[in-house]
């Protein structure tokens, strides 16, 4: 599993095509990605078997007898595209997935460490503005204490 870290802000062309930063694409292997729109107002980019993985944990999981469950599939199917790295280091966003993240001309990308975060920069400074780091470190820090505890 690649790790992504950085905070980048990188033009998008007439085209849809924009440049992941060099660190995200040092491999030199990872060609095909899966963007989707992300909860929060942005998009987010895993590796294509990063994705699969994902998904395949997930997807035992969801039923077609909750309307939350096919919901939830409706939007993430409909969301979602395959897209692979051209020569110069760029993937094209589709026209629903930049209409879907707000994007016209540039766009700061995120590496939130499992995946990649593609936002418009007034919707990210507003969401940097709105959410505190320092209250959702702790709540992540006690839930995973209290999943340590449940293990035993």
């Amino acid at each position: 599993m690649a790790i992504y870290h950085g905070k980048f802000i990188h033009a998008i062309d007439h085209k849809g095509r924009i440049s992941l930063p060099a660190r995200f694409r040092k491999d030199g292997k990872t060609k095909k990605f899966m963007l989707f729109r992300g909860m929060e107002n942005c998009l987010l980019l895993f590796t294509a078997p990063d994705w699969d993985r994902m998904i395949s944990e997930r997807s035992d999981l969801l039923t077609i007898e909750s309307e939350a469950h096919r919901n939830y599939q409706h939007f993430l199917g409909a969301y979602t595209s395959e897209v692979e790295l051209d020569g110069q280091g760029r993937i094209t966003i589709p026209p629903h997935l930049l209409e879907a993240g707000g994007l016209k001309r540039e766009a700061v990308i995120v590496g939130a460490i499992k995946w990649i975060e593609i936002w418009d920069p007034a919707e990210h400074q507003r969401f940097e503005e709105e959410v505190s780091f320092k209250e959702v470190a702790e709540k992540v820090f006690r839930t995973v204490q209290e999943m340590r505890k449940e293990r035993g």
